[in-house]
């Protein structure tokens, strides 16, 4: 609240799936660290026909149970297909 000075914190708990932020190289600049390792990062996953990242994305699990099922694993900036 800008007109206040104050910060409203909210705990949705279990009600909410967390949000992963999709397509990270759109928000950095390219002087952020690692900005052309997320770039090549977002290429990738966005290469793939079943994955849909249009609106928000899927939340974590599901994007987990996704990539398990196509034998994908995500470590740092790199996507590793089995």
């Amino acid at each position: 609240n800008l007109r206040e000075q104050k910060i409203n914190f909210y705990t949705y708990g279990e009600k909410f799936k967390p949000q992963p932020l999709y397509i990270k190289s759109q928000y950095i600049g390219d002087g952020y660290p690692n900005y052309d390792d997320q770039f090549r990062f977002d290429e990738k996953l966005s290469s793939f026909d079943w994955l849909d990242l249009s609106d928000f994305g899927l939340p974590s699990d599901e994007l987990s149970e996704l990539l398990d099922e196509h034998g994908i694993q995500l470590q740092d900036f790199k996507i590793k297909e089995s």
